[in-house]
């Protein structure tokens, strides 16, 4: 399991178990995955917190999911936050 740091952007509420689209590398990559907050059950947007990251198909990512391996979380083309991989 990957953890990581995490803020959201938007004027918004997100809710513990969220499913972003996942954009790791700066080619077209992406991936899906659930946001376990910890300690949390909502944030809101401008919010820093640590998540549990939970891959549909880790090893697809598990090779680019270092520590301090920078991210962008999506909706379709819209963004919706950044993280920070805290560890793997």
């Amino acid at each position: 399991m990957v953890s990581a740091r995490i803020c959201f952007f938007g004027n918004r509420m997100y809710y513990d178990h969220y499913r972003p689209i996942i954009k790791i590398r700066n080619d077209d990559m992406c991936n899906s995955c659930e946001l376990i907050f910890k300690n949390k059950e909502r944030v809101y947007s401008g919010e820093e917190i640590e998540v549990y990251m939970i891959f549909l198909v880790e090893d697809l990512v598990a090779d680019y999911l270092t520590e301090g391996q920078v991210f962008t979380m999506y909706e379709g083309l819209k963004i919706v936050g950044q993280g920070k991989v805290t560890s793997t």
